[in-house]
């Protein structure tokens, strides 16, 4: 009877370590994706700034290709205001 007493104990001490560990590695997986998310986050925002910087790359490249024409360069830049003011408005609501 001892002896399946102590079995049982010795196998209960080995449950709680491996649940020790397994909670570990839960608790080192859940940082990780937390990191993980940050840096993803990060990444997003990047994209959209050099989105940005490729809109205006394109905007500054056919102006410059229309120097000729200032008709159509005022048109363009007239074209670019309507929009900054269509944002601010939407901003302010």
């Amino acid at each position: 009877m001892k002896a399946t007493i102590q079995r049982l104990y010795s196998k209960m001490e080995s449950l709680i370590a491996k649940y020790e560990a397994v909670n570990e590695q839960h608790h080192l997986s859940l940082s990780r994706i937390e990191e993980l998310s940050k840096e993803i986050e990060l990444h997003e925002q990047a994209i959209k700034q050099l989105e940005e910087k490729n809109k205006i790359l394109k905007l500054s490249t056919s102006i410059q290709s229309e120097q000729g024409d200032n008709k159509a360069a005022r048109k363009k830049i007239n074209e670019l205001v309507r929009e900054i003011d269509k944002c601010i408005a939407l901003l302010n609501k």
